[in-house]
């Protein structure tokens, strides 16, 4: 697991979003919510999945007990590495996509307030 070196990967970003005004449910975990911009680039860039593959590693997070994480798509060849970090160096998960049809770099903030969980874009922070 190698660490996410920021400076040197151009991520997906809409400075448009700096606050969201609703938060949306996208996937069957109920307390994974999401921002008007994370919701945006879910549906520009057709990547639901990647709201889907948060939400499959909440429990994970829980039992670490992390309440802050970022949260990557690093594409790669035909697919990418999906890599959860716990705001800083440290890799807490990583799993290989195989292929992808995305183009995008991604990356959000994950927070957890003891109730949901809110995935959100860095600018909406």
């Amino acid at each position: 697991m190698n660490a996410i070196d920021e400076k040197n990967i151009d991520f997906y970003e809409d400075h448009s979003f700096t606050g969201t005004e609703e938060y949306h449910r996208v996937t069957i975990i109920k307390k994974f919510l999401i921002t008007d911009g994370a919701l945006h680039m879910a549906e520009k860039l057709k990547c639901f999945w990647f709201m889907d593959m948060i939400a499959s590693y909440l429990s994970e997070l829980e039992k670490m007990g992390k309440d802050f994480s970022c949260i990557y798509f690093i594409k790669k060849d035909s697919g990418g590495i999906f890599t959860i970090t716990g705001g800083n160096d440290k890799v807490l998960i990583e799993q290989e996509i195989e292929y992808t049809d995305i183009t995008q770099n991604l990356r959000v903030f994950n927070i957890f307030d003891g109730s949901y969980w809110v995935a959100l874009l860095p600018s909406e922070y």
